[in-house]
């Protein structure tokens, strides 16, 4: 296979699956920040005003560092781990004011492992495709109902299948070359299929949302789509491998947060220090020390919690289909996010409330969070499941305390 990134991307294998935070913070700055400032930011806020994607560019940057391939098993990628992309998703949210380049970095690096034990025409082409940064794919999943009420249809035709169907949001479809469609067959079975961007029949549109807009949402339609059966990625438990996927993924959603927190508290100190009032600046009055220290508990908090998960991932722990411990953290890294951008609108009043500065913009992508890996009242209603089951397990073994 020749799918491996080859020497240039040897960058991303000093990260290895032991990197400290501080490594993995002093390879982002070195290898990333300064292209990032120069080359993305200028372009944050007119890119969320219009809603274009992100250039693609950026992305064939990452894939020369080796992090498109970096989740890959060998020898199409690096076989890096999960802990070490989590924490390297955190310090890029720290250099990068767009939520989006690593929300969507980690689909792309974390979507074509889903297609490892396809034919090997098809791991050439789009694994391999995609450790080289010459192929996106994106996760064409969600529906308007729930996963048993899926109206996408897979039915066969001779050596094909034919899909028709709607997906009502795809993260990154604006840049997508190909993807992973989800769709029931005659069985009700769930099926996984590669469908190319180009494919006859295949409608994909922008979607409009309130923040992440420069994630290149879509929605798509599907007319009589014609699939090749060799296209058929994941023929035998599509529900259980998905299940599984969006288990693995759904710390990554926010792994970026505290590292962006962070910076914009460090913004936020800034901005506040330039502001007078009475003769001193506003980090002076106990009133803005008190919400500044609130927003601190919070960055630290979300933090820990992040990096709680990560090593859970590393040590094998985790549960594949759902996870409390991952599921927790995804609520309430989401939650503490979403109070701390508020906080920051509170204290910059009307210049936090306009595209002078990132809160605004910020707090919409937060948002994003409530809704986005399983909706967070969803979550509860699963951790509140959980609780309940994990109580039921320690009376049947006497040990209740």
């Amino acid at each position: 296979m020749s799918g491996h990134p080859g020497s240039s991307a040897l960058a991303a294998a000093e990260l290895g699956p032991d990197s400290t935070p501080v490594a993995i913070e002093r390879w982002v700055t070195r290898h990333l920040a300064d292209y990032l400032g120069r080359e993305l930011d200028p372009g944050a806020v007119d890119r969320d005003r219009h809603a274009r994607a992100l250039p693609r560019e950026v992305f064939s940057r990452c894939a020369e560092l080796g992090l498109l391939a970096y989740l890959l098993p060998p020898p199409l990628g690096l076989g890096g781990s999960r802990r070490t992309f989590g924490l390297l998703l955190e310090q890029i949210g720290r250099v990068c004011e767009e939520l989006e380049l690593p929300s969507l970095l980690s689909l792309f690096a974390d979507l074509p492992g889903a297609l490892s034990s396809a034919t090997p025409e098809i791991v050439e082409r789009y694994v391999g495709g995609a450790a080289r940064g010459e192929v996106l794919l994106a996760f064409a999943y969600t529906e308007r109902c729930e996963t048993y009420e899926f109206e996408t249809r897979a039915r066969p035709r001779g050596d094909d299948w034919v899909l028709e169907g709607h997906k009502v949001a795809q993260t990154g479809g604006a840049l997508a070359d190909a993807f992973v469609v989800y769709a029931r067959d005659d069985t009700d079975r769930l099926q996984a299929f590669l469908v190319d961007r180009d494919a006859p029949g295949l409608h994909v549109e922008p979607v409009w949302s309130m923040g992440f807009r420069a994630g290149g949402m879509t929605a798509m339609t599907l007319e009589d789509v014609v699939v090749p059966a060799s296209h058929r990625v994941i023929p035998a438990d599509g529900l259980g491998q998905v299940q599984a996927f969006l288990n693995a993924r759904r710390i990554f959603i926010c792994a970026a947060w505290p590292g962006r927190m962070q910076a914009l508290l460090d913004t936020l100190i800034e901005f506040l220090q330039g502001r007078i009032r009475q003769g001193v600046p506003l980090t002076q009055m106990q009133t803005v020390q008190s919400t500044l220290g609130r927003m601190y508990a919070r960055t630290r908090a979300a933090r820990a919690v992040l990096h709680d998960a990560l090593e859970r991932m590393a040590s094998g722990e985790h549960r594949l289909a759902f996870d409390p411990v991952l599921s927790a953290a995804k609520y309430t890294v989401v939650d503490h996010a979403l109070a701390f951008a508020n906080d920051a609108l509170h204290l910059t009043g009307w210049s936090g409330y306009t595209d002078q500065l990132p809160f605004e913009r910020t707090l919409r992508g937060f948002m994003g969070g409530i809704a986005g890996q399983t909706t967070q009242e969803v979550l509860l209603v699963l951790l509140g499941q959980a609780a309940i089951a994990e109580l039921e397990i320690r009376r049947s073994r006497g040990d209740e305390r």
